[in-house]
């Protein structure tokens, strides 16, 4: 098979090689380093010295505490990592200290912010027809399970190592949908922080 010229994705880079055409395909960038440099710029563009240094500089100019921006969770309080300095991949500014699950969380938001929202608005209006608190509820998810094709109802992508799993409202208690393991913990941490990952994003 006939190779390919292919260069990194990365401007700064001049990395340049011959590749099988499925092989450049498949690969922006030549290294790991590459690609940190270009999706997330401000973590891997300086040393850690100086990440440590960018951290207390934001700390001391905005008078931030020790608690997460969304969810309030002190630092050090669960494991001995510090919070993360949350940062817009789009822009690069700086938004404000983060604990790592709201950090992971707001990530997986904000690229399916869209299909979640819109998986929640046609949820609303499903009857109570399968709830939890009856006694039969097993055999009620089950049924439910096999009745729906096997397909993320937010994001539409199919199971991976997990089977989907049955996401129901805490508030009605009814089943609204098969979701992905990531958009289920997503959606749960989003309704339980709702007020607040809003008042975070537009004050970012």
């Amino acid at each position: 098979m006939a190779k390919v010229r292919w260069e990194c994705s990365r401007p700064e880079c001049d990395v340049v090689q011959w590749r099988v055409p499925s092989r450049a395909r498949q690969n922006r960038y030549c290294s790991v380093r590459c690609a940190n440099l270009v999706t997330q710029p401000l973590r891997y563009a300086a040393p850690p010295t100086a990440w440590d240094n960018i951290v207390k500089r934001y700390r001391r100019e905005n008078e931030v505490g020790t608690a997460c921006a969304i969810c309030g969770l002190e630092e050090f309080s669960r494991r001995t990592y510090r919070h993360h300095l949350d940062h817009c991949h789009l822009t690069g500014r700086i938004r404000g200290l983060l604990c790592q699950g709201c950090n992971l969380h707001l990530g997986r938001w904000e690229q399916k912010r869209e299909q979640l929202l819109a998986y929640l608005d046609g949820a609303s209006a499903i009857p109570m027809r399968y709830t939890h608190n009856q006694a039969n509820r097993r055999h009620e998810r089950r049924e439910y399970r096999l009745s729906r094709p096997q397909l993320c109802d937010a994001c539409g992508a199919p199971p991976k190592s997990k089977p989907l799993c049955v996401d129901h409202c805490h508030a009605r208690m009814v089943i609204r949908g098969l979701l992905c393991i990531p958009c289920n913990v997503t959606l749960g941490w989003y309704e339980n922080n709702r007020e607040a990952v809003d008042r975070y994003l537009v004050a970012a």
